[in-house]
C-alpha cells in the first residue's frame, strides 16, 4: 500500500545518500569506483521489499558489497561500456539542442530567442540539460544490468536462476514426453511387423551405416550446444562462450534486414499494381535499401538548399535607418531596441528633449544603453524581455568588474521611477542618464 511506498522512498534517501558520499570519495581515489559505483547501485536494489533476502540497515550495505565482489572484471567491463555509451548520448543530446533551433528555422523560418543567441547558446545551461537527458536515457540500462547481476549473485546461494528455467521448461518437458511415448509405439509396431516376416528371407543388412567422422561431428555440436555448457569446464565455458562483439554485430545484422524489411514492404505498398505483378515474392536487398535510404537524403538535402536560396533571393532589404518620414513612436508598448543604432536613439532622445517630451527622452536614452550593451556581446536585445531578463543576461555574461552591472542598474531604476511612476525629470536626470552611458561604453 502507500505505506509501503513511503518506506521504499525512506530507504532510498537514506542508503543513496550514504552509498553517494562514498562514490564521490572513490572518484577522487579513483581505483575503487568500480566496486563502490556497483555498492551504490545494489544498494538501490536490495532494500526493495520484493528482492530476494531483503534486508535493512547494516544488512542491506553488506549485501550489496557482497553482491559488488562478484566478477570484477565484469563490473569494469560494464562500467567502461556504460561511460562510453553516456558520452556518445551525451554529445547526441548536446548537439540536439544546439542544432534543433536551427533546424526549425531553416524548416519553418522561425526566429527564436535560441537562434538569436547564436555561439552564446553553448553555455553552463546547455551542458546541465544535455547531462540530465543523457542520465534519464543511461539510467534504465544501467539499472537492468545490476538486477541482472543481483539476481544470478544471490542465485549461488538459492538457484533461483535454474528454478526459474526448470519452470519456463514444462512445457518443452511435456512435448519431448509425448514424442518419445509416440515415438516408442511407432517402434514396437514396426518390431512387430518385422518379427511376422518369414524366416527363410533374412533381414537386408543396412546399406547406409554412419561414419565415425559424422558421429563424432555430431556429439561435438551437441556438447558444445548451449544446453550442456554449464557441464564442461570453466575454461572451456569461456572460448565456448560467444564473444559480445560478435553478439553486438549479430543484433545489428537482425535490425538492418528488419528495416530492410519493412521498407521492402513499404515499397511493395506504394508500387503500382501493374509493376507489382512481376515482382510479387520478391523482397528488397541490402543495397536496394541503402540506395533508397540515399536517394530521399539527397531529394530532402535538394529541397532544403533550393528553398534557403530562393528565401534569400525573395528576402526584402533591411531598412538602413529609420528616415524622418518614418518616426519611431516612442510610445509604442512592443517597441525594440534593436529598430534602432545608439546614435539615432540619442538624436530622437535629443529631439524629444527640444519638444518638451522629457519622458520619452528618457526612454530614447534607456533603449540606447541597452544597444551598447549589446555591441559588447553582454545582452542580446529582443522585442520580448523585460528589464529584469536584461539584467538576469548582463550578470551571466559579465566577468570582472561589477561597473556595467551597478550602471545599468541605475539607468533601469532611473528609467522605471520616471516611465512607471509619477517622477518628473529635469536637467540634472538627463546629466546622470548621459554619465551612465558614457560608463557604459567604457
Amino acid at each position: 500500500g502507500f505505506s509501503s511506498v513511503l518506506r521504499v522512498i525512506r530507504d532510498h534517501l537514506r542508503y543513496s545518500a550514504v552509498s553517494l558520499i562514498g562514490l564521490t570519495f572513490s572518484a577522487v581515489l579513483v581505483l575503487p569506483l568500480a566496486w563502490a559505483y556497483a555498492v551504490h547501485q545494489n544498494l538501490v536494489l536490495l532494500v526493495l521489499p520484493g528482492f530476494e533476502g531483503h534486508r535493512r540497515g547494516v544488512g542491506a550495505i553488506k549485501d550489496s558489497w557482497e553482491q559488488a565482489r562478484l566478477w570484477p572484471a565484469q563490473n569494469h567491463l560494464i562500467i567502461l561500456l556504460l561511460g562510453l555509451i553516456s558520452l556518445f548520448a551525451f554529445f547526441n543530446f548536446a548537439a540536439c539542442l544546439v542544432f534543433f533551433p536551427y533546424l526549425i528555422k531553416l524548416l519553418t523560418g522561425w526566429e527564436s530567442a535560441f537562434t538569436r543567441l547564436g555561439v552564446r547558446l553553448v553555455d553552463f545551461k546547455m551542458f546541465v540539460a544535455a547531462l540530465v537527458l543523457t542520465y534519464l536515457a543511461v539510467l534504465p540500462l544501467v539499472r537492468v544490468i545490476y538486477v541482472l547481476r543481483c539476481f544470478y549473485g544471490s542465485s549461488l546461494r538459492t538457484g533461483a536462476d535454474l528454478l526459474s528455467e526448470l519452470r519456463s521448461s514444462k512445457v518443452a518437458t511435456l512435448v519431448l514426453t509425448c514424442l518419445l511415448v509416440l515415438g516408442s509405439s511407432q517402434t514396437l509396431a514396426q518390431n512387430k511387423t518385422q518379427d511376422r516376416r518369414p524366416l527363410l528371407s533374412p533381414a537386408p543388412v543396412a546399406s547406409s551405416s554412419v561414419s565415425a567422422d559424422r558421429l563424432d561431428a555430431s556429439i561435438s555440436k551437441v556438447l558444445e550446444s548451449r544446453k550442456h555448457a554449464w557441464q564442461a569446464p570453466s575454461n572451456a565455458r569461456k572460448s565456448q562462450d560467444p564473444s559480445l562483439w560478435r553478439d553486438f554485430a549479430r543484433a545489428v545484422q537482425r535490425w538492418v534486414e528488419k528495416l530492410g524489411y519493412l521498407l521492402s514492404r513499404l515499397f511493395e505498398w506504394l508500387r503500382p499494381a501493374t509493376s507489382a505483378r512481376g515482382t510479387s515474392g520478391k523482397s528488397l536487398n541490402i543495397r536496394d535499401v541503402a540506395i533508397a535510404l540515399l536517394v530521399v537524403c539527397a531529394a530532402a538535402l535538394a529541397v532544403l538548399v533550393t528553398r534557403t536560396l530562393l528565401e534569400r533571393r525573395s528576402r526584402p532589404a533591411r531598412p538602413v535607418s529609420t528616415r524622418a518620414s518614418d518616426p519611431v513612436d516612442l510610445r509604442r508598448a512592443e517597441l525594440s531596441p534593436e529598430e534602432l543604432p545608439e546614435e539615432k536613439w540619442l538624436d530622437l532622445a535629443r529631439q524629444m528633449m527640444e519638444s518638451g517630451q522629457a519622458r520619452l527622452a528618457v526612454r530614447a536614452i534607456f533603449l540606447a544603453s541597452i544597444v551598447i550593451l549589446g555591441k559588447r556581446d553582454l545582452v542580446t536585445p529582443t522585442r520580448f524581455k523585460s528589464n529584469r531578463d536584461y539584467l538576469v543576461e548582463l550578470r551571466q555574461r559579465h566577468r570582472g568588474s561589477q561597473t556595467p552591472i551597478t550602471t545599468f542598474q541605475s539607468m533601469v531604476a532611473m528609467f522605471e521611477k520616471v516611465w512607471y511612476g509619477r517622477h518628473q525629470p529635469v536637467r540634472g536626470d538627463f546629466d546622470e542618464l548621459h554619465r551612465l552611458l558614457a560608463v557604459l561604453r567604457a
